[in-house]
């Protein structure tokens, strides 16, 4: 047998290629050890679930469990002895001049509270959290909505529930993303939908919640939750866990990326992006939609979710935490 010699720089390439082969694997066969919840990998229908692609490290948003429970009861009770009564427009106009005033403002001030009690609303702190909630009072409770608001962040995201009775799960969906992740803003509905359907109409508190986001921050990126049933749909909407929606006839960026990436974590048959994929509950008449457009904002995303997907989402925090991931991994500058 012949042996060839090596001269010595072709030893160190060698060597070289050698030990980047050996990095390669040995990198490969550390990602392969990660594997996918539990609830995520039961909702997958074609491909498994995975984190999100490019999710940048945030800090721990979580609120404490006392200040959770709090929160909660203060939703719950928002809705107590509720009966709606029409707004007039400098009511609504006074409403626009407060929320843009505290939206991001950690020094809220007695006198603005002040202001707050004058025009029938209570503004307080949930203890300890850095959170401010804007409620109507028990003695003048009109279905004009409840909010809160994380003081003194950074995040571009708010959520809005406009059906929260109507559509089941979406007030709890929404209220847990709040408390657990990133969240800047939330806005709830506090009459049912067949009294007023908030997302409809063209005169309300909710239309100036969103109006005074966008003035102060135009690159805000407004998710509405919704539900829906695949019973009545066919084709794609049948088998649709999740429909995302920017309301145009051609979807933007945030709305692809979005649907992209949810299929990547999820699994392709899990989401349809209106309306390339599906023809169905687009929100193209959606009223908060049309004032972000209006007002020059960037970002809104119309989110219908089925049943099943709805109660994964608001019972499994993991399933909430892919969820919100990949939204913020779609959405980032």
């Amino acid at each position: 047998m012949k042996y060839v010699s090596i001269s010595s720089p072709l030893k160190c390439t060698l060597l070289y290629i050698l030990q980047g082969m050996i990095f390669i694997v040995f990198s490969t066969g550390i990602g392969l050890l990660v594997t996918p919840s539990p609830a995520v990998a039961q909702e997958t229908t074609s491909a498994p679930a995975r984190g999100p692609s490019a999710v940048t490290a945030r800090p721990d948003h979580r609120m404490t469990r006392k200040a959770r429970d709090t929160l909660k009861e203060i939703f719950k009770d928002s809705i107590v002895n509720c009966q709606l009564v029409l707004p007039e427009e400098p009511d609504i106009v006074a409403f626009k001049t407060l929320i843009k005033e505290t939206l991001g403002n950690p020094a809220v001030t007695d006198q603005l509270k002040q202001r707050w009690n004058r025009a029938g609303w209570k503004c307080s702190w949930v203890a300890g959290s850095g959170v401010l909630v804007i409620r109507e009072k028990t003695e003048q409770r009109f279905g004009r909505g409840i909010y809160a608001i994380r003081q003194g962040g950074d995040s571009r995201i708010i959520l809005q529930a406009p059906h929260r009775f109507n559509d089941a799960k979406t007030g709890v969906i929404a209220r847990k993303l709040f408390q657990e992740h990133d969240v800047w803003a939330v806005g709830l509905n506090t009459v049912h939908r067949k009294d007023l359907d908030l997302a409809h109409c063209d005169r309300h508190y909710f239309n100036a919640f969103t109006e005074a986001v966008v003035e102060r921050h135009g690159d805000s990126v407004m998710l509405q939750l919704h539900g829906f049933s695949n019973a009545q749909k066919t084709n794609a909407g049948k088998t649709a866990r999740l429909i995302v929606s920017d309301t145009t006839k051609f979807p933007g960026r945030d709305a692809r990326r979005v649907a992209t990436e949810f299929k990547t974590n999820f699994g392709r048959s899990h989401t349809r992006l209106y309306p390339v994929e599906t023809r169905w509950l687009g929100g193209t008449d959606n009223q908060q939609s049309r004032l972000v457009q209006q007002l020059g904002g960037i970002g809104f995303l119309h989110m219908e979710m089925n049943p099943e997907f709805r109660q994964q989402l608001a019972s499994d925090a993991s399933v909430r935490k892919t969820f919100f991931d990949s939204i913020a991994a779609a959405i980032a500058r």
